[in-house]
């Protein structure tokens, strides 16, 4: 374990470490602040062998629910978003009617709903979804290593709700 002193004024920590894997591999770094509530993660970082593909993103079994302001059905279009890095890419669009879509996504996608005249508004399956947020933002370490962790995310992408309150 390193360690440095953010309370020094110190804002960034450098280190280096010399890695060696024979197969696939990931690996993440997890730092932690003064107390229990201030933890950070690293994006991971990949060791595969040529050729190797990523695995395909969970999908997720998707109802949404589209109304104004009023509690009125509302008609429009609803894009699939997957981002790659800042950019948004439209992977699909459906036409939706009386305020009800179902569809499946991958489970790290966003969706992205236009109904005229009114705000186009975004929402994360993975954030907006509070079973699947809370799980996430809330994950112990002991339970990154328990199998089951993994069959109850996989349990909600199959369950996923999410309600869209369009503005004017």
């Amino acid at each position: 374990m390193r360690a440095f002193d953010a309370a020094a004024g110190t804002s960034e920590f450098t280190a280096g470490f010399d890695i060696s894997e024979t197969g696939p591999a990931w690996y993440i770094a997890r730092c932690y602040g003064s107390d229990a509530t201030q933890v950070a993660f690293t994006n991971p970082v990949w060791f595969e062998p040529r050729g190797s593909q990523p695995p395909t993103p969970a999908r997720a079994r998707v109802d949404v629910t589209i109304v104004d302001s009023s509690g009125k059905a509302l008609d429009g279009d609803c894009e699939i978003i997957r981002m790659v890095g800042k950019e948004a890419l439209v992977e699909s669009q459906t036409r939706f009617r009386a305020g009800k879509l179902s569809l499946d996504a991958p489970g790290t996608t966003r969706l992205c709903v236009r109904v005229p005249g009114y705000k186009t508004a975004t929402q994360s399956i993975l954030m907006d979804y509070a079973p699947l947020r809370d799980l996430t933002v809330n994950i112990r370490p002991d339970q990154l290593t328990d199998w089951s962790t993994f069959e109850q995310i996989r349990h909600h992408l199959r369950h996923v709700s999410l309600e869209f309150h369009m503005e004017r």
